[in-house]
């Protein structure tokens, strides 16, 4: 049930894989790119929420006409960095080297590949490098590094992932509890099958847009969020308007306000195309 009137929104935050982008193919759609030019000619923001690097982000942002014009803005790193398309940083939100230590030794523990994703490079100090690491450097731009932990003092992290094939990751992580012995410093969320990844405690998606709101003047109920996974959800509950693709995991689709097509039939452009429709009435 609709918790406001779509014509109210300001600002639309889009998560990348699996809603923007078709993640199997890393493809975003013509539909989907007028429909958000349309958005940004309205009036509305239109912000990519991703825990992607900005690196990761910013070829989108081209594809759709956002690095020209006024100041735009991403959320990255699942909340802990907002960066704008000027290369200013408005929040950045670190975990430490000892939380560092603390997942690389527990994912030798697990047996499984990790690496930390630092501003504009991964590192990894598993030397037989993980084919995942691999992928995930060249889908988000970033250099991919082999480092010692040693090696790691002093560089910027902002979250760490345990990466390996789904049938390899899904036993590894189904004991919670070596998790919750860094509960109190560290919030673990699943983004992708092949994805379990370590933040800051306290970052997520909705930490990014209330930075956004604050600098913007635009309030919760004036955005809408769409996604369609479980690191999706805190921006989706803190956006007057949560809206699960089609694709979406069945949890995140129990949580939201709305529905909308999959990512293959371009559903974010359909519910974009509602909210002008709301707008004009």
């Amino acid at each position: 049930m609709l918790r406001m009137d779509l014509g109210q929104i300001k600002l639309i935050a889009i998560d990348v894989d699996g809603t923007l982008v078709d993640a199997a193919t890393n493809q975003i759609t013509t539909g989907v790119i007028k429909a958000v030019q349309a958005a940004r000619q309205a009036g509305i923001r239109i912000v990519i929420c991703s825990g992607r690097a900005y690196t990761g982000v910013k070829p989108w942002q081209e594809k759709m006409g956002m690095l020209t014009g006024p100041e735009e803005y991403a959320v990255c790193y699942g909340g802990g960095l907002v960066m704008s398309t000027r290369g200013r940083i408005l929040l950045k939100k670190l975990i430490s080297y000892d939380d560092y230590l603390d997942l690389e030794f527990l994912s030798r523990k697990l047996g499984l590949h990790f690496h930390a994703s630092g501003l504009n490079n991964i590192y990894t100090a598993n030397r037989n490098i993980g084919k995942w690491s691999v992928r995930e450097a060249s889908m988000v731009k970033t250099g991919l590094c082999y480092r010692t932990p040693e090696e790691m003092k002093g560089i910027d992290i902002f979250k760490g992932m345990f990466i390996d094939d789904p049938e390899i990751l899904e036993p590894a992580i189904a004991d919670q509890r070596p998790f919750e012995k860094l509960s109190d410093r560290m919030t673990f969320v699943r983004t992708l099958d092949s994805y379990y990844e370590g933040l800051p405690k306290g970052v997520d998606k909705s930490l990014g847009l209330r930075k956004l709101g604050e600098i913007l003047q635009i309030k919760p109920d004036e955005m809408m969020a769409i996604g369609d996974e479980i690191n999706d959800l805190p921006m989706m509950k803190f956006a007057g308007c949560g809206v699960a693709m089609g694709n979406a995991r069945q949890t995140v689709k129990d949580q939201a306000d709305m529905l909308t097509s999959s990512v293959q039939e371009d559903g974010v452009a359909q519910v974009i195309k509602q909210v002008l429709a709301a707008r004009s009435k």
